[in-house]
């Protein structure tokens, strides 16, 4: 209510139209934040083939692709094989699928303790890279000194296995979520791993299932076939009379299917006004643009391209959506960059002395095209 009445005061008023009084229709919406739990997510990602699409779309194009290498050719054979035996680019797939659900992370097979720190290590020494959820995993406490590289980490995580296993910072690669801002709202945990792409999307998907599901209820009465009988209250009050209306209705029903045809008793024009039987045609003008609006909607809050996610074509006069395209190449560049290249560097120390056995400016990566002619 204050924050209402706060907008009453310093918003535009005026007393003719209502505009920013009591009036005002306006003045009684607000938004309310309601955070997401893990099953809610899960359900949501689970039973929504939009959802899911949206989850899943932009951590495939980020690693379509894949990266190239620049070092000697030897170089690069070594690395990419490396990849392949760890299963790299899958991984990475999987933890952007987690980032879009709200977090996860790779834990670092390497020698050592896990709960050590992770040094140099050997050829061949990087045994596996696994991928877990924000939900499999608890966070140590914030790391604040501003002079520590790992300022604003936690300090350490804990597997929620049996043992509660405690792992080094520098064994975990966090594949973090949407960012949130630091408001006194917002927990320590919730603010490192930030939030879940279907918390923003949850709506938009809703009503666009919603119109999919009520159109698909709509085709079951597309045709609805009404049988007037005369004096149908006082026969259905007699139990006999609703035998013989059960019997008359199946009889009809046993017509049309078999026959082809409804017949029905028409009277005789005076005494006995007979049956009527009319049908009831549903109208579907309008349901596609109805549908259309709810499903550009989701593309809107999702920041993908009707192209890609609905994979339709582009509308409009001189549409062919390359512009589209190039708009959303332009986006997963931009989130390779910014998300996906500070989770490949902390990875690829390891993976070079593994596959190579040192770390060489001389050997850097660049990502593939995602448009190649």
């Amino acid at each position: 209510m204050a924050s209402i009445l706060a907008r009453m005061k310093d918003g535009l008023m005026n007393a003719v139209s209502g505009i920013g009084t009591t009036a005002d229709p306006r003045m009684a919406s607000r938004y309310q934040f309601c955070a997401l739990d893990q099953h809610s997510i899960q359900a949501a990602y689970r039973g929504s083939g939009m959802m899911r699409k949206c989850i899943d779309i932009p951590a495939l194009d980020m690693v379509r692709a894949w990266r190239d290498w620049n070092a000697d050719d030897v170089d690069i054979e070594k690395i990419e094989a490396e990849e392949k035996r760890l299963g790299l680019r899958q991984k990475i797939y999987e933890a952007e699928i987690l980032r879009g659900l709200g977090g996860g992370a790779i834990i670092i097979g390497a020698p050592g303790l896990p709960s050590e720190p992770l040094g140099d290590i050997g050829l061949g020494q990087l045994a596996y890279l696994h991928v877990i959820s924000r939900y499999q995993m608890t966070i140590g406490e914030q790391d604040n000194d501003p002079f520590s590289p790992n300022y604003g980490e936690p300090k350490w995580f804990t597997v929620n296995d049996a043992a509660q296993t405690r792992v080094d910072p520098s064994r975990v690669v966090a594949f973090t979520g949407e960012p949130i801002p630091q408001m006194a709202t917002v927990n320590w945990e919730d603010r490192f791993w930030g939030e879940t792409r279907v918390q923003r999307l949850l709506n938009a998907v809703t009503n666009s299932d919603t119109a999919q599901d009520a159109f698909a209820a709509l085709l079951h009465k597309a045709r609805v076939t009404r049988v007037g009988i005369p004096d149908l209250t006082q026969i259905a009050g007699d139990p006999e009379g609703e035998t013989l209306i059960g019997k008359r209705l199946a009889a009809m029903a046993v017509g049309e299917s078999v026959h082809n045809a409804t017949l029905f008793d028409s009277g005789n024009g005076s005494t006995n006004p007979g049956e009527t039987v009319t049908d009831f045609q549903v109208t579907w003008t309008g349901m596609d643009s109805v549908m259309n609006a709810f499903d550009m909607r989701v593309c809107a809050v999702a920041d993908i391209p009707a192209t890609r996610l609905l994979g339709k074509a582009a509308e409009g006069m001189n549409s062919s959506g390359d512009g589209q395209q190039q708009d959303w190449h332009k986006h997963v560049s931009a989130m390779q960059e910014l998300r996906l290249a500070p989770c490949l560097d902390k990875l690829d120390k390891p993976l070079l002395q593994s596959a190579v056995g040192k770390v060489d400016k001389s050997i850097w990566y660049e990502f593939a095209p995602l448009d190649v002619p």
